[in-house]
């Protein structure tokens, strides 16, 4: 079952949100489980929730994130689309949806993508055909996410296993690394991978070798990052 993180300051809210999709689950059919998150006050709580939010998408416990474009504290009041930007900008490909109640100014954030962002009034209410449209835009975002991971893992997994299959005479081929690089470089989109298992999984005598193709990889990625900024 897929699980939908909800980032809101407002706990009246989540109870609507869960109610929202719950009538188009009854529609169509299917269940997903919740996990939420609140901003309590401080910037240190903020990091926080992102280092947890973070840790649960790593660990595939979330599958998809709303958040409220603006969290008050009691001390502070915090855009979601800095929340966005975080997570964006080491997932690019994790979805995401801002809810507010002034479209225009979220729209205009460069950490957002202007059809993730929903008017909250109109999303919160199932009557609403408008509502139904986007509540189907999360489910077809969160199975499209999920199935490529997925997909991705499964590659990855088999590529490790034909190398370690190989005898203690064996070395990789350069074929098999490049191919294991490429697919860890893609999954990175997806989920937080503070060590690849490339990094892992090779003895000192090859790892030389292949450092040089993954530093040349992610100079390659970090220029497309640059490029389209």
């Amino acid at each position: 079952m897929n699980t939908i993180g909800i980032i809101e300051d407002d706990r009246a809210v989540v109870p609507q949100i869960k109610l929202v999709l719950a009538e188009y689950l009854k529609k169509k059919g299917g269940a997903v489980a919740y996990k939420e998150y609140f901003i309590a006050d401080g910037k240190d709580e903020q990091n926080e929730i992102l280092r947890e939010v973070l840790g649960d998408i790593e660990e595939g416990l979330i599958h998809t994130l709303f958040v409220d474009y603006k969290l008050n504290t009691v001390n502070l009041s915090v855009e979601g689309s800095e929340i966005i930007k975080t997570i964006r900008e080491e997932l690019s490909e994790f979805p995401m949806v801002i809810l507010t109640n002034v479209v225009e100014d979220g729209k205009k954030s460069k950490a957002t993508d202007a059809d993730k962002v929903y008017h909250k009034e109109v999303f919160l209410n199932p009557d609403d055909e408008n509502s139904e449209k986007m509540v189907e835009n999360v489910f077809l975002n969160m199975d499209r996410y999920c199935q490529l991971r997925a997909g991705l893992e499964v590659e990855r997994d088999r590529i490790l296993q034909k190398m370690n299959e190989r005898s203690a005479e064996e070395k990789s081929s350069m074929d098999q690394i490049s191919e294991l690089i490429r697919v860890e470089t893609e999954l990175q989109k997806f989920t937080p991978t503070h060590l690849m298992p490339v990094e892992r999984i090779f003895p000192v005598q090859e790892y030389q070798e292949v450092l040089g193709i993954l530093r040349e990889y992610r100079e390659l990625l970090k220029t497309d990052e640059e490029e389209q900024v």
